[in-house]
């Protein structure tokens, strides 16, 4: 059954219908990787999610009313969420503690569904100890494409993709795993031991090589190149997990390393046979033969004492090898008895950026584990770091500072394309949808730019500009990062510039940001020869202040909201300076303020409009009429205030005249319009023959 609710503000479906059998449910655990490759085959890891991501299919039959009941909801069901119980993490009420694999988010339930609640963080309180409670997978279905077997039996293969907040996300049983050996001075601390043993069924393995093939000319052989590097041993393992508990150690062992970080792992098949026992300070092992190690390799010894306390590994070094010993770097450590299996140990990683479960029923579940060697690792080479050049590198993540400046004051929005807010500086970037393209930077400056692509839900200063509403420049500063616990840090500056566009694609904003700005759109200097001004009204060059000439007005009337945008106003007064003295003057009014601007509201919400044309006199008495370009997102009501300043037609006689500016104007006044260093050609029209 898919019972329609809602929680956190949000719209879910909740499917309640259980899967066949545990043993029908598989799932898909992945975490976001880059991957970057050399060469010669050295790589870097980077990690960009910090919580596991779960795709769970399973098989669900129903009968008769929960049939009826399952497609209804599946017929209802269009772009909400969908919740479905990790069903294989199921447990009594009263065994909650201390779960192996739990949540943020979780519901609970009667075993009849007669009541149930989901919740986050405070736990319900009417739950018996004989209740369920499991963690809550919320995403979306795949497909919704049932088979009716019956007239009153429904199939449905379930396939329901998580698409939830970080904090929701289903988080296992925290663990620390041994270490095993370190191995060499660039490592500060050994590696964990994978701690799982293998289960044998065709386990294959592979030996990989980067090398480049190229087909040049129409000979038999191929052009080859191939960069200095040692062979990588691949493996892939399938794994046996009897209970819970187990399942939960290899998701939590997952989540550590699974984006890269490496470890050791055993291959679990014979690289020699001990002819006889060692002790446990030998550094000469005698075995049968020594065709499968080298000297350099790392061995793993496995022995039944160890393997009944857990699958234990030690490791140790080969410093070489004879026809029948091979001699250590350093002793074991424990006694080696001939029934030790002796195994290479794999300094390696996940090859992919996924984890395969596949549960057999109840608690029983197996794991398929493609492995990859990092050669390159063991002993890095000069000039490269561990951490920094080669192997795992830091979280990362991105910050987007979107800000404009308005009548004195900046306002400011920060987002993070991370799953989870992010602190940086002491101020909170919001997890969004939202990222950025390549940064082009080039020679000709005028072609650097940066796409950023958006939800339109995430709201804010984009979609204000995208409909024509922000007031001010838009700027936009972006930062990379490296996550920890919440907290950026060594943060760069990789991007600064304005936001000149921002599109609209169905439900996605596209915005453009480039360094400079529109400055290298110009197709002419700012400043021309000219008999109008160069400077704008209250800009610099024109050294008045806008504060020395605010007026305000009352609406008198309710605005129509129409075309044209005509307010009718009233109680026209001065507030600043030059405004209070043109006022005691008796200036006249009647074209004052057409060219200049109106501002409604204050703060964030403040809009300025342009004012096409103006009409005082006629009303007299300080009432009048604006004609506007267009209408504020907001109509001020009868008695609202307005903030209005007046234009100015860029003459000399208006700079003088109105603003006692003739000192400062910006233009040549006296130059004749036409060039006068250039003669007009003269044409008689009159047509000639031969």
């Amino acid at each position: 059954m898919m019972i329609a609710t809602a929680f956190g503000g949000r719209d879910v479906f909740l499917l309640t219908d259980a899967p066949e059998s545990l043993g029908a449910v598989s799932a898909e655990v992945s975490l976001i990787t880059q991957v970057e490759t050399g060469l010669s085959n050295r790589e870097t890891r980077r990690a960009h999610s910090a919580t596991l991501r779960f795709t769970v299919k399973y098989r669900v039959t129903a009968d008769g009313v929960a049939a009826r009941a399952l497609a209804g909801g599946l017929r209802l069901w269009t772009s909400e969420a969908v919740a479905a119980p990790l069903w294989p993490a199921i447990v009594a009420w009263g065994d909650r503690g201390g779960r192996a694999i739990g949540g943020g988010l979780n519901v609970a339930f009667k075993e009849d569904w007669s009541q149930w609640e989901i919740y986050s963080g405070v736990e319900p309180v009417w739950p018996a100890d004989g209740d369920w409670v499991c963690p809550l997978l919320w995403g979306r279905l795949e497909q919704r494409k049932g088979a009716w077997e019956t007239p009153e039996r429904l199939v449905f293969d379930v396939e329901l993709a998580e698409a939830s907040p970080a904090a929701w996300a289903i988080a296992p049983a925290a663990a620390v795993f041994a270490a095993g050996p370190v191995p060499s001075g660039a490592w500060a601390a050994g590696p964990p031991v994978f701690p799982f043993e293998v289960n044998f069924d065709a386990r294959p393995d592979e030996f990989t090589l980067a090398i480049i093939r190229n087909r040049i000319g129409f000979g038999r052989e191929p052009a080859q190149t191939f960069y200095p590097q040692a062979v990588a041993r691949e493996q892939e393992t399938s794994h046996f997990l009897s209970t819970l508990e187990d399942v939960g150690q290899l998701l939590e062992f997952y989540r550590q390393f699974g984006a890269g970080g490496a470890f050791w792992a055993p291959t679990w098949t014979g690289a020699a046979v001990l002819t006889a026992p060692a002790l446990a300070t030998d550094l000469v092992l005698q075995v049968e033969d020594t065709a499968a190690v080298m000297a350099g390799d790392w061995l793993g010894f496995v022995t039944p004492a160890a393997a009944a306390a857990g699958n234990q590994v030690i490791g140790a070094h080969v410093a070489a090898v004879g026809a029948n010993t091979i001699t250590l770097s350093a002793s074991v450590g424990t006694a080696l008895p001939l029934d030790t299996l002796v195994c290479g140990l794999v300094l390696g990683r996940f090859r992919d950026a996924a984890l395969k479960l596949q549960w057999v029923s109840g608690d029983y579940a197996t794991a398929v584990l493609p492995l990859r060697e990092a050669p390159a690792e063991y002993v890095p080479a000069d000039g490269e770091t561990l951490g920094t050049t080669l192997g795992a590198l830091p979280t990362r993540c991105y910050l987007y500072e979107f800000s404009y400046a308005i009548a004195g004051a900046t306002y400011t929005e920060r987002w993070t394309s991370f799953e989870a807010d992010v602190t940086y500086g002491g101020n909170n970037y919001t997890a969004g949808k939202l990222s950025h393209g390549q940064i082009q930077q080039e020679l000709y400056l005028d072609r650097d730019e940066v796409d950023v692509d958006a939800d339109v839900g995430l709201g804010g200063m984009l979609v204000k500009m995208a409909t024509l509403k922000m007031e001010a420049p838009l700027y936009l500063v972006i930062r990379s990062g490296e996550w920890a616990a919440g907290v950026a840090g060594n943060v760069a500056v990789i991007f600064s510039g304005e936001v000149v566009k921002v599109t609209v694609k169905g439900s996605r904003l596209q915005a453009v940001a480039a360094p400079a700005g529109t400055l290298f759109d110009r197709q002419a200097p700012r400043f021309l020869f000219q008999q109008q001004c160069n400077h704008g009204l209250f800009g610099p060059g024109c050294t008045l202040a806008a504060a020395d000439w605010k007026f305000t007005v009352t609406m008198s009337a309710a605005p129509a909201g129409g075309y044209p945008a005509a307010y009718y106003v009233a109680a026209l007064t001065g507030v600043g300076a030059a405004a209070i003295a043109a006022m005691a003057a008796g200036a006249a009014w009647g074209e004052f303020f057409a060219g200049g601007w109106a501002e409604f509201g204050a703060g964030a919400a403040l809009e300025r409009r342009a004012i096409v044309d103006s009409a005082f006199a006629p009303l007299g008495g300080g009432a009048g009429v604006l004609t506007l370009d267009r209408n504020p997102a907001v109509l001020p009501v009868i008695g609202a205030v307005v903030v209005i300043y007046p234009g100015c037609d860029l003459g000399f006689d208006t700079c003088k005249a109105k603003f006692a500016n003739g000192l400062n104007f910006g233009g040549h006044p006296f130059m004749p319009v036409a060039n006068p260093t250039l003669a007009l050609n003269q044409s008689t029209g009159g047509a000639g023959k031969k």
